[in-house]
């Protein structure tokens, strides 16, 4: 659309319909208002708010309506509580979490939301019991749990949570108990 039928209404209706619409919302029009209403509707719009208009209040808004705004969120503004609201809201978030963040709590409440991230978690945090807890979580987690931790105890444990992780495993670990 031109920029000359942008009017404030449009642009509003824009934004709260799909909040990236922020990227074409002209200049002179960017308020709090139109940044709140863009990231309630999609929480990555925070990326097309410029930095100086990121405001705290505007993070939290931002990865309370999608985690993983927290790209955006400035360092200053990343606390604990947030990235855990973040990795709450999406399991994806994990990966944008700071180091001095990624603790054990952080990454049991990661695989609690998907089974997958395990992938991402530290390993100075990975134990059996939360690769366990990854693969009863989503199936999918099999392909990505270091080998050290796949013993056929795990394997059984796959199987016997999901008939499909069989599919997962490769031939020369399929026992006759598996």
């Amino acid at each position: 659309m031109p920029e000359k039928y942008r009017t404030e209404d449009i642009c509003k209706l824009a934004v709260t319909q799909n909040g990236e619409s922020l990227q074409y919302v002209p200049e002179h029009m960017w308020t709090e208002e139109v940044f709140k209403t863009s990231i309630l509707s999609n929480g990555n719009a925070l990326g097309y708010i410029p930095e100086d208009f990121r405001t705290e209040d505007v993070c939290k808004i931002s990865v309370k309506s999608n985690g993983i705004s927290l790209k955006y969120v400035p360092l200053e503004y990343i606390t604990e509580e947030l990235c855990r609201n973040a990795i709450q809201n999406n399991w994806w978030a994990f990966q944008y979490i700071p180091f001095k963040y990624k603790t054990k709590e952080m990454c049991e409440i990661a695989v609690q939301q998907s089974g997958e991230v395990i992938i991402s978690i530290p390993e100075r945090f990975l134990t059996n019991e939360l690769c366990k807890f990854a693969i009863q979580n989503n199936i999918f987690a099999l392909l990505d749990i270091p080998k050290k931790f796949m013993t056929e105890e795990n394997y059984e444990f796959a199987v016997q949570n999901n008939g499909n992780a069989l599919h997962y495993i490769q031939k020369k670990y399929r026992t006759e108990k598996i």
